[in-house]
């Protein structure tokens, strides 16, 4: 279930999107239309630890620092941030620490894709399930616990 619209945010996005995907085919005037999934909840933090020992942290310890941004929902590579801007520049959102995600007090997004920062390893085959923590700017939480993975040296 989405939010309700926000017009602030769906004139932002229009300003931002409209530029990106609006192109000539034909010398005749085309828009690629994007459907935009937002929520107005902003994240204060999230929170990621591991059943297992993942580069020398014990099971349960936090493994947020470890990550960063690989990438978002395709057509949805923006954040909109809790005071209602909206950020395109690449550079400035993917690639990023979650520190520097949650820096921007974002608006909850659709989907968010993460990676291990390119230091981190585990030095033998290990079995885990991670646990990821959303907590929004009203202290309200969302905790899921994913499938077990391999991961291998």
């Amino acid at each position: 279930m989405a939010d309700k619209e926000d017009p602030a945010i769906e004139t932002r996005l229009k300003q931002q999107l409209e530029n990106r995907y609006t192109r000539a085919v034909y010398d005749m005037p085309a828009a690629h239309l994007v459907y935009v999934d937002y929520r107005l909840t902003w994240l204060k933090d999230i929170k990621i630890t591991s059943s297992a020992e993942i580069a020398g942290r014990a099971p349960g310890q936090s493994l947020t620092d470890l990550f960063v941004v690989e990438d978002y929902f395709r057509g949805h590579a923006f954040i909109v941030t809790s005071n209602k801007n909206v950020i395109t520049d690449y550079k400035k959102i993917v690639g990023i620490s979650l520190s520097q995600y949650l820096s921007y007090k974002p608006m909850a997004p659709a989907e968010i894709y993460l990676r291990f920062k390119d230091n981190v390893s585990v030095p033998a085959p290990v079995t885990a399930q991670f646990t990821i923590e959303l907590v929004t700017g009203e202290d309200k939480s969302i905790k899921t616990t994913a499938a077990a993975v391999k991961l291998a040296p």
